[in-house]
């Protein structure tokens, strides 16, 4: 009887330690979690206040941003017309700028297949203003700077679609020992052409169509720009590259038609 007393109380107690560890560990537990969401809970404060201080940062460099000019939308460059070659209605809402080499395969592509249904379909019927500009790439075509310089001076007292397909047809074969022979066949005084030709104006023309294709961004033939027509100038354009489709370059007159009845 003894000995089951003595069990039993050795059982108690060691239930009793049992409980007494459980519940230390417990505490410990859940010290430790207490600790680790005080950590958290500091590390989340830290963060806020980091974000809050950061946000702060970019509203700052944005003002200064704006205030110099940075980041601003660049203004898209205007294209002027001046006396370059123009063919269609000056009164047409639409404008094609083209920038060519006469020495460029793809250019007299453009020329032959593709320009005559546009002239057909929307030069000739007023939607659409075509303007010539030169873009000799002389890294690529050595004798295209003579070209360009002979289409500018035989527009002034010839037929421009005329010289235009003359010098495509003799492409890269044209240099300056041709010279002669184009004035003979666009019936061009000798002396006034060779007077052009040597003229500073007429390098500052071909000059300032080859800056304006740089400005927006032109570097290769052809290209062109096809925008709302305005005062002169050719605005809200965009560029097409390329001896696109006709298909093509009718989506654009016709986005660029839609466009222009918002604009008024």
């Amino acid at each position: 009887m003894r000995l089951v007393s003595t069990l039993f109380l050795a059982g108690v107690m060691l239930m009793i330690i049992l409980s007494s560890t459980i519940s230390l560990a417990a505490e410990n537990n859940q010290a430790k979690l207490s600790t680790n969401d005080q950590k958290i809970q500091k590390l989340q404060k830290q963060v806020n206040i980091l974000s809050n201080q950061l946000a702060i940062v970019i509203k700052n460099q944005q003002g200064i941003a704006k205030k110099i000019g940075v980041n601003t939308p660049k203004k898209q460059p205007v294209i002027t017309v001046d006396n370059s070659a123009s063919l269609g209605s000056v009164e047409a809402k639409i404008a094609l700028v083209e920038f060519t080499d006469l020495h460029c395969p793809f250019c007299k592509k453009f020329h032959n297949k593709i320009y005559p249904e546009l002239k057909k379909q929307y030069i000739d019927t007023g939607k659409l203003r075509f303007i010539g500009k030169h873009f000799p790439i002389v890294q690529l075509h050595k004798n295209a700077a003579v070209a360009a310089f002979a289409l500018e001076c035989a527009r002034e007292d010839g037929d421009y679609k005329k010289a235009k397909d003359w010098l495509f047809e003799r492409g890269k074969n044209f240099s300056k020992t041709h010279l002669d022979d184009f004035t003979r066949a666009m019936n061009l005084d000798k002396e006034k052409f060779a007077a052009c030709v040597a003229s500073p104006e007429t390098a500052a023309q071909i000059n300032k169509d080859m800056n304006i294709a740089r400005a927006i961004g032109v570097n290769q033939t052809p290209s062109f720009a096809i925008g709302l027509q305005k005062n002169g100038q050719v605005i809200d354009w965009k560029i097409i590259t390329g001896a696109q489709s006709v298909e093509n370059f009718g989506k654009a007159i016709a986005q660029f038609t839609e466009l222009a009845k918002t604009k008024g």
